[in-house]
């Protein structure tokens, strides 16, 4: 069992910090399988996507995990910097993070897709300016 899994692996003080945040997202979206297709089953086993949150919140499934970050400039600043981390190769500095924070300020959040952050990376100093190394 999947939870079993994870609760024997969060007893693991080395492992436990980053799983007691991250296992209850998961469990969240566990209706969605490795390439993102939606199933109600794993095998021949329902799934159940209930989950608590390290602030004792009770979520289900997608739904609840998106009225949870709905609106929530932190979620999509994590999006955009993680995406700024890839496209540029290294770590936003102080320059990088005002312009970061000047793109989200822009975006309405429920318009916001990954393709205008994406748009919004590219056309950074950061990006358009970098060393490329081959």
């Amino acid at each position: 069992n999947l939870r079993e899994q994870m609760k024997i692996h969060r007893q693991d003080p080395a492992c436990a910090a980053c799983h007691v945040r991250m296992d209850a997202l998961g469990l969240a979206l566990e209706n969605f399988d490795a390439i993102g297709r939606y199933r109600k089953e794993a095998g021949s086993n329902p799934i159940d996507t209930t989950s608590i949150l390290p602030n004792g919140e009770k979520i289900k499934g997608i739904d609840d995990l998106q009225k949870m970050v709905e609106g929530d400039d932190a979620f999509l600043r994590v999006i955009a910097k993680r995406m700024f981390v890839y496209a540029i190769g290294r770590r936003p500095n102080l320059p990088d993070k005002l312009a970061i924070d000047a793109m989200i300020a822009k975006f309405d959040w429920r318009q916001a897709t990954i393709n205008e952050i994406i748009k919004s990376i590219i056309t950074m100093d950061a990006f358009r300016k970098r060393r490329v190394v081959r």
